[in-house]
């Protein structure tokens, strides 16, 4: 896609403005101190190990400050460099910036630039990468790669990324996996629990079905269901997508945020009953942010866009919920 140096100017600075103020949240806790906040004294203010780049920073801080670290430093400049990476990520491949922003500050804000600030930069270089993955510019591709695991290890990751995305040729491929997935692990959970799916829906469709509302106690994260509405809804928004744009043609931008988009399901469900409950989280939110983008590419495509909306509001709110609820 491209854009001008305008739109550039308008919307980046626009989110510059919003990412200013969030930032400041994140730096004196207003919602709350979050899950990861003590981990972070451990590493700041003791001897805890942690990437290059934060190591590199904390020795700044130490310097700057006398030997004293202030997490209120730490945490504004790694949210706000988290937030802006995201609003240039949006810029270039959402076609509505504020639908996708919106959804990212109430549910992703939350979880990566309010609680787990490494990861919101090292994330926030993984997906800048959208355009050399689909272009197949490796070289480009690894060096902002190797720099994101300067921030965050678990970048790594998008080295296997890189070559799932370019394995097939054929874009259908990546829709069969979508739901082979889903169906081989609906059927693998009937066998191990030895239960009517239809009964087990009826008994859980609405008290288990979003395990995100434990992740703020990770012992009792057991509570995972193969009827996830999470991950159901971004199913079902996958498939849509699949379709409206009738199969991605072209192979362009929206095929590999598609490919993408789709990694969150199908790494939920190839790990679901393994019992890796905090392994398979943690490996598939990094994928929900592109969900943010297939929404309002959705949206585009129907002509009377406004019956839409209070759908979307709905996914939104509910996601908001469980999000907010995760991490406070």
């Amino acid at each position: 896609m491209k854009f001008s140096k305008k739109f550039y100017f308008d919307y980046i600075l626009f989110f510059g403005i919003v990412a200013l103020f969030l930032s400041l949240f994140s730096a004196f806790r207003i919602f709350g101190t979050g899950v990861d906040y003590v981990g972070y004294l451990g590493i700041f203010y003791g001897n805890k190990s942690t990437e290059p780049m934060f190591r590199l920073l904390k020795i700044i801080n130490n310097f700057v400050n006398e030997g004293t670290v202030t997490l209120v430093f730490i945490y504004f400049f790694c949210a706000f460099i988290g937030l802006y990476l995201k609003g240039v990520f949006y810029a270039q491949y959402s076609n509505n910036f504020f639908i996708s922003i919106l959804f990212y500050i109430f549910t992703i804000y939350f979880l990566h630039e309010y609680t787990q600030i490494r990861a919101a930069i090292g994330l926030g270089i993984c997906y800048l990468s959208v355009k050399e993955i689909n272009k197949r510019e490796f070289t480009k591709f690894a060096i902002k790669i190797l720099f994101a695991i300067c921030f965050h290890y678990s970048s790594v990751i998008m080295f296997a990324v890189y070559f799932y995305c370019n394995f097939f040729k054929k874009p259908k491929r990546y829709f069969q996996i979508l739901w082979i997935t889903f169906i081989a692990s609906v059927l693998l959970y009937k066998f191990l629990h030895g239960q009517s799916l239809f009964i087990f829906l009826g008994s859980n469709l609405y008290s288990k079905l979003f395990f995100l509302e434990k992740l703020g106690a990770l012992q009792n994260m057991a509570d995972f269901s193969v009827f996830n509405i999470c991950y159901l809804l971004i199913l079902i928004m996958n498939t849509i997508f699949y379709f409206l744009y009738k199969g991605f043609p072209d192979k362009n931008y929206d095929f590999t945020i598609f490919q993408l988009s789709s990694l969150s399901v199908i790494i939920f469900y190839c790990l679901f009953n393994l019992g890796f409950n905090v392994v398979t989280f943690r490996l598939s939110e990094f994928f929900i942010p592109f969900v943010f983008i297939v929404i309002p590419k959705i949206i585009s495509r129907f002509k009377e866009k406004i019956f839409l909306m209070p759908f979307a509001v709905l996914v939104l709110a509910y996601y908001a919920r469980a999000f907010l609820k995760a991490v406070l």
